[in-house]
């Protein structure tokens, strides 16, 4: 709650230079999937839920709300560019290497003190982009500059550093639970 507006008015933004360019919005609580489609729908876009594409697919919506559990991995392969949420507000943001490891670039807000560490070297990197304001225009812009560049070598090597991070953290939690 409360990027809902700035994320749409920055994809009307984007659909200036991309005009079939679609966004999928993944709500952090799937009781908010009404009302955010309510705003979408109050900004003049075209809206889907994930599960009405279920029953009926369609290719002919602007934005389609995730309204499912378990997909949010195999939907970052699918973007071009990802804003992970929670981090335009004070609320600490959401992981950032679930999109990575999509091999998807990323952009997010400064409020990442919940990814502190992560968001500490990705900054440093061409494929991630901290917002310097919440501004619609500048979340625009990054993801525009994202979009404009080849990332996927320089994801690739950032990565392999974590490619035994679920093993690891079950051995984590084995040592604990014993």
């Amino acid at each position: 709650r409360g990027e809902e507006t700035p994320v749409l008015e920055a994809f009307a933004a984007l659909r200036k230079k991309f005009p079939e360019a679609k966004l999928i919005i993944a709500p952090r609580e799937l009781l908010r999937t009404t009302e955010v489609a309510t705003l979408c729908r109050h900004k003049g876009f075209s809206v889907a839920r994930r599960t009405e594409l279920l029953k009926e697919p369609s290719d002919g919506h602007d934005i389609v709300i995730l309204d499912t559990i378990g997909e949010l991995g195999r939907v970052y392969s699918i973007g071009d560019v990802i804003y992970v949420g929670g981090s335009l507000i004070a609320r600490g943001g959401h992981n950032p290497l679930e999109a990575l490891h999509a091999g998807i670039p990323v952009t997010f807000g400064a409020s990442m003190y919940n990814f502190q560490h992560i968001r500490d070297r990705l900054v440093r990197e061409p494929f991630a982009r901290e917002l310097a304001d919440n501004r619609p225009e500048t979340l625009a812009a990054a993801l525009l500059a994202l979009h404009a560049a080849p990332h996927s070598a320089a994801i690739r090597a950032c990565m392999s550093g974590y490619e035994n991070i679920v093993a690891a953290h079950l051995r984590h939690l084995e040592d604990h639970i014993k």
